[in-house]
Order: structure tokens, then sequence, then C-alpha cells
């Protein structure tokens, strides 16, 4: 048997050394000292020596190299398996085929300590050799988790590399083995670049560098002295002449991060939207806002973001495709909100339901007046982009579109209107219709143009005088149906010099009337039982003091001097005492929607305390809940008591102060308050009964009670001694706040209103509070429209003298100086379209504007016949749009009502509906009337817009636009093809690599068996 085993071998061995020059490919190493022994031991030359002891098999030849990754699959991979060194082929090893190797490791079922597999190759002579040694490489990954930990360490080590293998097989390799990687989570596929460092770089002046980027934040590291291992060239790893010590960059890319190494070679990769992956996205939306690494991603996300997807074609070609069908919507097509967005899209639906405005950009009249030469416009890019907009509102059979690009344009022209933050939407209107003005101004030039003094000459002449000189710089649509003219009266308060000019208006701003005096609610307490109190409310002066009120009211109200009132402001979470030498405006500013000002009159006893030993004390009266809490029942007082009392003083005080109080009670007898022992009836009767008397503690960290001196104090019981009260504040941890606690034990007979209904319903479970019915707006929080105003008033409060403030002077030609002038402005001559702004926000101390809440009613046929000066025109206006705004300056939301088609519609950003309730409501913020024609001029926009396209494609230089415009997006859409084209290959391309990889892996796995002896240990982690 061993003779037929051994004529097997030499035949196969015989083979070998014969097809060995021609046969490429890969083979095994196996260690001559075994072989020898293994041939003596069989009888290969000479008689078989079983005595001899074989042992495993490559145990002397073999090692495990230590490396930063190990090759995947990590048993069996050649590149894990090293040569050790200086051995000889022939002296200390010989070179096998792979069917010789797996005769002799399963012959006997030999252990085998290492396989050691590698690739043959042609040398210069043609000869063919074995290249026995991997070339041992200084390696370092680069990724974004590996720069995060820069600081600590830097993952570098060894790296062993056939030097015959090409660099696709080497990026291959490297790639599959990434996926054994758990530490870290790469992509599985294009996931690494390899990067030949210059012979200047060593591994510490490599991580200096890298610190400093990973410090500087750069998105992408920039080397000099680098080259790129493309895959793509048909190279080996030897032809990159690595020498010693020359580092190899791995350049790995995690999930949801890119690549970190700047390669001018690829196309920079971006986030994708929808899977998160930093790729080439060369798929873009119909919008071209975003991009997409692939076809999947786009129609993934297509659900998504429809909701802010707007196609942006340019304007031009829109001109000419989005016309009106039966599907349209006809004005009714609400606004998304893009965020805070509300001031804009109430604006945009008033102006696109002003007709005046909309047919001339529906119709596409704009187009043929857009002035390309003012440096104050957009060369009609705000125009026209408007006017898309427009048809979109008109045109589109959506119930709601996204206002995206005429937000994002907005805000590149008006930083103040960019980002998120809430806006006016007055402001907004007039920024558009300037610039709209300035686009479709009709002068391409703008003359320098001076403006004629008055000279006492007629109104009628100098008006016309300043309103030539305005339209010789401001000619369109915008000054045609919107700009009327004020006339502006200024007149010195010293000299009585008049100077009067006519100034043109876009909007007219109304002023609201306001009351004079404010409003200030005080809580009188009942000197009598202190738990009543009653409101009393007072008007006031901002700058008078609250000293000066109470030197007036003080008898009124309490029946006392106003030096024997102390006042408290108390709410739920704090309390204060109040100073008499306060103002007023600045005690009003405190007062919040749940603080209370409390005034009391002081008891005889505290008018007696002199100054020196006074101390202010808060004095809460509470229950005692069944959780062991104590809740106040009614607001919390300041009384004053004297260092000087006892204790027990301390408590008839407090018996003295509340005997109407404890006559509410149902079982407490009144002869006890006639007896000549008060203290023994207080103690009998009193303490303990109906209440308890506590000291509230103020221990804190590291700080005793001041009262019972224990480190751990929840409230210590005012006991019935006589102990000075005083004692308290001679310890060196004073205290802060003296606050005293009278906590009821027994409930009142009489239900007494100010007592908070939680006190009833502990002591009496059949109380029901009483029910408040206040017919609060539907709109707002709190009903505070206590002042109504018609529009009619307040125009004419409008036109009311009002003097100039200090920061804005007039120059009188008369007394030669800056004064503050009275001035006077009043409507000269009105517009066919007349927008109203009710100037409810005014400057405040608050971090907003603060709002008048002032109810003003306005009607839907408005004369203005009483309020203009010039009357050769028709003043009467009817009511077509209304800006609204609910809510506070800070916190509100923007509404709109207009007309369309005869009927009242509310939109409220994406919702439109039809307006059923009145549409006069105290939310109004801005009017838009139109001036009343009773001309019926017919207006065909089907048949207009037809004709303004077809005069516009007549044009040659528009027609050659829209062919290139044409040109682009089929370019547009072939080049996207052709990426998804090129793509498709280049995964068919990968997919056979890695099918001859796999084959490759799996002829290696069967050409050697699986080892049943135990391998040496990696050192290395993954």
């Amino acid at each position: 048997m061993i003779s037929d085993e051994l004529q097997k071998y030499k035949e196969m061995e015989e083979i070998f050394l014969k097809e060995f020059q021609s046969k490429k490919g890969s083979y095994f190493l196996i260690s001559s000292q075994w072989l020898n022994n293994w041939k003596k031991k069989v009888g290969f030359e000479g008689d078989p020596n079983h005595s001899i002891s074989l042992g495993n098999i490559n145990s002397d030849i073999g090692c495990k190299p230590k490396q930063v990754l190990r090759y995947d699959p990590i048993d069996h991979h050649p590149w894990n398996t090293q040569l050790k060194p200086n051995l000889i082929e022939g002296k200390d090893y010989v070179v096998v085929d792979s069917n010789m190797w797996q005769y002799l490791k399963g012959i006997n079922k030999q252990r085998i300590d290492f396989t050691i597999e590698r690739d043959s190759f042609l040398n210069n002579d043609g000869q063919r050799q074995i290249q026995a040694y991997l070339q041992c490489i200084k390696f370092v990954p680069i990724f974004p988790s590996a720069m995060m930990k820069l600081q600590t360490t830097m993952i570098e080590g060894e790296q062993y590399i056939s030097p015959i293998a090409l660099i696709s097989e080497v990026v291959t390799i490297l790639s599959k083995t990434l996926k054994t990687v758990t530490s870290f989570k790469f992509v599985t596929k294009d996931n690494i670049r390899l990067y030949k460092l210059g012979k200047t770089w060593n591994l510490e002046n490599l991580k200096t560098f890298l610190l400093q980027q990973h410090k500087e934040k750069k998105q992408l590291i920039e080397f000099t002295d680098i080259e790129f291992l493309n895959p793509l060239e048909n190279k080996f790893f030897k032809d990159y002449n690595f020498e010693k010590d020359q580092i190899l960059l791995m350049d790995a890319k995690e999930l949801e991060k890119t690549f970190s190494i700047s390669n001018n070679l690829f196309q920079l990769e971006e986030k994708c939207i929808n899977c998160s992956q930093y790729q080439n996205l060369n798929f873009n939306c119909v919008c071209k806002k975003v991009k997409y690494c692939s076809e999947s991603c786009l129609q993934q996300h297509q659900y998504h973001h429809i909701q802010v997807c707007e196609k942006q074609n340019d304007t031009d070609e829109i001109l000419v495709k989005l016309i009106p069908n039966s599907q349209s919507k006809q004005g009714l097509t609400g606004l998304r909100n893009l965020g805070n967005t509300c001031y804009m899209n109430s604006a945009l639906q008033c102006l696109s339901n002003t007709p005046e405005i909309s047919r001339y950009f529906l119709d596409n009249s704009f187009k043929f007046e857009i002035n390309a030469q003012n440096a104050l416009g957009t060369k009609g890019e705000f125009a026209s982009l408007f006017s898309y907009l427009l048809k979109r509102l008109w045109f589109d059979k959506q119930s709601q579109i996204s206002p995206f690009q005429f937000k994002r344009l907005v805000g590149k022209l008006s930083p103040n209107f960019a980002g998120n933050a809430q806006h006016d939407a007055q402001e907004f209107i007039t920024f558009t219709l300037d610039l709209l003005n300035e686009d479709l101004n009709r002068v391409k030039v703008k003359p320098y143009v001076e403006i004629p003094d008055n000279d006492n000459r007629p109104d009628d002449v100098v008006s016309q005088e300043q309103w030539d000189c305005f339209q010789k710089r401001n000619d369109s649509l915008i000054v045609d149906e919107l700009y009327g003219q004020y006339r502006s009266k200024l007149q010195c308060p010293i000299c009585d010099k008049i100077s009067i000019t006519f100034d043109p208006f876009l909007m007219v701003n109304v002023t609201i009337p306001q009351e004079q005096k404010k409003v200030l609610e005080f809580f009188v307490i009942d000197p009598e039982n202190l738990w009543l109190s009653k409101p009393v409310t007072h008007y006031y002066e901002p700058e008078l003091r609250l000293k000066e009120v109470l030197q007036f009211k003080s008898q009124e109200w309490l029946n006392c001097e106003w030096d024997q009132i102390i006042l408290t402001l108390s709410s739920t979470f704090s309390i204060e005492e109040v100073f008499l030498d306060q103002r007023l405006e600045l005690l009003k500013k405190q007062l919040k929607h749940d603080k209370k000002l409390q005034l009391r009159r002081l008891t005889v006893q505290e008018q007696i305390i002199q100054n020196e030993s006074q101390v202010h004390v808060l004095i809460h009266n509470q229950i005692q809940t069944m959780s062991n809490w104590k809740k106040d029942i009614i607001p919390t007082m300041y009384f004053i008591l004297s260092q000087h009392y006892t204790y027990k003083e301390i408590h008839m005080f407090f018996f003295d102060c509340f005997q109407n109080v404890l006559k509410n009670f149902v079982d407490f007898d009144q002869n006890w308050l006639n007896s000549e022992n008060q203290e023994e009836v207080y103690q009998q009767h009193v303490l303990d009964k109906y209440w308890k008397i506590m000291f509230k503690s103020n221990q804190r960290y590291q700080v005793n009670c001041s009262y019972c001196y224990k480190a751990y104090c929840n409230d210590c019981p005012l006991e019935f001694i006589d102990k000075i009260f005083g004692d308290c504040f001679e310890r060196e941890d004073k205290l802060l706040q003296p606050e005293i606690q009278i906590v009821w034990l027994k409930p009142c007979r009489e239900k007494i209103e100010d007592i908070y209904t939680e006190y009833q319903k502990i002591f009496d479970p059949n109380y029901k509070p009483p029910v408040v019915n206040l017919n609060w707006d539907n709109n707002q929080k709190n009903n505070k429209y206590k002042q109504t105003y018609t529009l009619e008033h307040c125009l004419e409060y409008s036109t009311k003298p009002e003097q100039l403030q200090v920061d804005n002077t007039w120059y009188c030609n008369g007394c030669k100086d800056h004064v503050q002038a009275y001035k006077t402005l009043q409507i000269y001559k009105t517009s066919k379209i007349l927008i109203f702004h009710l100037k409810r926000f005014k400057d405040s101390y608050k971090l907003f504007k603060s709002k008048l809440q002032t109810n003003i009613l306005y009607p839907e046929k408005l004369d203005m016949s009483n309020f203009v000066l010039y009357k050769d025109n028709n003043n009467l206006y009817e009511l077509y749009a209304i800006c609204n705004h609910i809510g506070e300056s800070g916190s509100g939301h923007y509404t709109a009502f207009c007309k369309n088609n005869g009927e009242w519609y509310r939109f409220d950003d994406s919702i439109v509906i039809k307006e059923t309730n009145s549409i006069v409501t105290p939310n109004a913020y801005v009017l838009f009337y139109r001036r009343i024609d009773h001309k019926n001029v017919e207006y065909d926009l089907e048949a207009k817009l037809k004709q303004n396209i077809d005069l516009l494609l007549a044009d040659e230089v528009f027609k050659q636009h829209l062919q290139k415009l044409q040109e682009e997006n089929d370019e547009n859409i072939d080049t996207q093809k052709q990426v998804s084209s090129s793509m498709n290959t280049q995964q068919e391309q990968n997919k056979e690599v890695l099918a001859k990889l796999d084959i490759n892996l799996v002829n290696d796995q069967s050409s050697s068996d699986t080892n049943n002896g135990e391998d040496d240990e990696n050192e290395d982690e993954n």
C-alpha cells in the first residue's frame, strides 16, 4: 500500500516539474526538513524508518505577522501568513503544487501549523519564479472616526502585501476585509482609496499634520506629496517602488460619511437626502433644489419631497407653458408654511387677489416692461418669479403649493427676511411692491431731479410739479395703481415758519388713538377681616409714583394715612415687598397675569414699633393637604414684627389680627374674646385646635436652621414660650427672609370669595366652584378689546399735528437750527388702490414690540371724501382684502380675508375656505380698498395671454432663449441616463471581479483542508 502511495506522489512530482514553467497560478511552500523526514519515514529512497517523528507541517518556516488588518477570509487568506526571514528555496523550503500539497497534508492526517500559498510570475528571463516573501508596508488607515481619536492614538502598523498583486486586486481584497471590522461601520462597496506618501513623511509628522487638519475642521485633507494608487491602471504593487518605512495611506469611507482625502480624479461627494450616504449626486429632482445618488433614491424620496418641491424652470419657459385650464384653482390655492412664513403667505394672497396686479402678471404684460438697466432692481428676476408664483396660484390644479423658490430669492435680496424668524407682513408688502416697481420701471435711467420749493404757491400747482418730479424717476404699473400723495406740513414751534411738501405714498399709515391714562389694579385687604379683599382700579399718569397715588387714595380705600399702608406684590411662585417711591410705570411692568398688588393697613401694634427694631416678615395662611404638603389659601402678606417680641407675643399678635376670621368658624365661641385672660383662652381653645404656627425653615446646604439650629429641618414649631424673636438675628448665619406659617386645622363656616378653591375642596366635599362665563374672542387668549374706534375716526386722528422726536428734528431756515417741529400729514390725492396700515405695533421695553389690541371697525364701502384734500377724483372705495394678525407680536399668526369672484375666502397658509362669518374682526392689520369704478371694462384673460405669448414667440431673441433652455434640459436628461448606464456597467464589472475572487477563494479552500490544529492567535484585533 505504501509503495502505491509513494508511486502516486512520484508521479505527481514528475508532472509538477514538467509543467511548472508553463503553468501559471499559485503554489505552496513546504518545509524541506519536514518533507525530507517524511521521505525517510516512508522509504522514499530506501528502507522506511517508522521511528521518525514528523511533527506539524511548516512549523519551522512559517509565522503569523502582526498587521493592522487580517485579510478576509481571516483563517485562510495567503497574505495572513509570512515566511520566517532569510529562508532559501531548496534549502529551507521547497515548492509544490496544489495536488502534492493536498496529498502530503492528507495522507497521514498531518497537522498543519501554516499554509503558505504564493503566486508565481515570469522573471525578465522568462523563467517562472515564486514570490515567496510578502512586502512589509507601513500602513495608516484614515477615516473620520479615526481622526477624532488622533489626540490619544493613531491607527498605524504593518501590512503585508504581495508585490506582484495588481492594485485592483489589493483594493478589492482590502475592501472585502473592511467587512470584518466590527468596531467601525464602513460602506460595503467603493469604500477605500490607496495613496503612497512621499519620502519626507513619517508617522510623527503625519500625526501632527492630521491633528492640525482636524482642529481646523477641514472637510477634505489636501496632501502635496502624495500619489494615488489607481485600480483602473494595470499596475502591480511593486511598480510603485515602496521603499523601507514609506507610508501607505488607506482612505476608508464610513457609513453616512465621505472620504477624507482630496482627490481631483473624483467628483466631490455630497450627502444623498434619501439614503444619507455620501455619493456622487447625479440625479436631479425637477425642482433642481435637491440631488440624489440613484434613480431609486429619487423615487423613494418623492413622497416626502413633494411638500416643498417647486419646479425651477426658467421663467421664460413658464410664460408659454403655464396656462389656465378647466382644473385651475383660479386664485384659491393655499401656500405652505415654510417655517414662520405666514406673514409672507398672507401678504401674497392679498396681492394675488388684487386684479389690477394679478392680471398684469398673469397675462405676461409685465414681460414687455422689464427694466434690465435699473441698478435698484433685479433685471426682472424678482418680477418673473412673482409672475410664476401668481400663475401657480391661479392656473395650477393643486390645492396648495410651496413658495420655496420665491422665499429663497426674497432672503437673498433682503437678509432681513432670510431664515425662519417672524416678520411684519406690512413690511413685506412694502418690500415686494417697491422691488416690483424697480423691476418694471419704464424709466430706464433715472435722471437727477430737483424738487421745487413751495414759495407760497397754490397747492394744486406745487403738488403737480412734485408729482411730475416723482414720475420722472418712477413710472410703472405699481405707481399707476397704488401710489397716492400726502400733503406734509412742518411748522416751527419757535418762529412759526411753515414748510409744505407733497410726498408720494404707497400705503396710508393709520394711527390708532390711545388713552393717555393707564390702568393699574390694586387689591385692598379688608382691615377687619384679613381673608377678604376687593379690587380697585386706578387710572394713572406713567410718571407718577406710588406714594403720590396713596396720598390721595389712602383715606378712600383704607381710611388711613398713606404711610400706614404696606404693599405686597405676590404670585404663586414669588412674593416681594413694594416700596412707596416706585414709579407706577415700572410697577405696571412687574404685574404679570398671575400677580396681585395688595394693599394692607397696618395694625395699631405695627404702627408703634420703632424703625430700628422692625422686622418685615412674610406670613403664609395655609392648609395641610392629605399628602402633608402646605398650600396657601390666601395670598401671602407682609407683616411688621418687633425684634424684641417674645414667641408668646407673636402668637398673641396674630390672635389679635385674625379674630374676625376666627369668628367665621362653626364651633368658635365669641364669648372667649371677652375673657380677661386672653393668653389662657388662646392656649386652651385656639392653639393646636384652629391653627398651629410655625417658622418656615431657612435651613440650606451647610447652614443650620436659624430657629432650631438643626442641619435637617422641615419647618419649626413656633412655641408658646418667652424666647426672644431677635435672638435668631444674632447668629453668624443671619436670616435671609423670616417667614411664618399659620397652618389652619379646621374648615370655615362660610364660603369667603377670596379663599382659594382648593381650601374648600378639602374641607367641604360638596363645594362647587363658581362658573365664570366670559365671552372670550375665539381668536384671542384674553379679552383686551375694551376700546373700539372706526376707521374714519382713526383717519381723522392721524391728521392731528404731532411734534417730532428729539432724534428726528427739522432744520428751520428761520431759526437756523434743528427744532422739534409740529408735523401735520394729510392725504392730498388718493390712488386707485388704497392700502391702509393700522399701526398696531409700537416699541416697548419687552423683547418684541407691544401690540395695540384696539378694535377697529372698518366698512366694506368707504367714502374718503372727508379725508382727501384733492376733490376731483372719485373717492368711493370698496374693501377686497384684509391681512390679519392674531395674537401678540412675539407669538402671533397671520391670515388673510380676500374677495375672489365676489365671495369672501379665508387664507390660512395652506388652508383656503369660504368665510361665512363677519370679515370685520379685531385682528385686522392691513386693509386693501379698490376705487369703485362704474365703467365696465371687459377683460378676457385667456385671449390676452394668448396674444402676449404670440408676441413673445415672434421675438427672435426670446425664441432662441427658449430653444437654448430646451437643449439644456435635454442634455441634463441625457447626462442622467449616461450616469445611470455607466453605474450599471460598473456594477456588473464589480460583480465579475468579486465573482472571480470568490472562485479563487473557493479553490484556495478546496486545496487546503480545514486545519484541525490551532493557529497562533493574532494579537491585533480588527
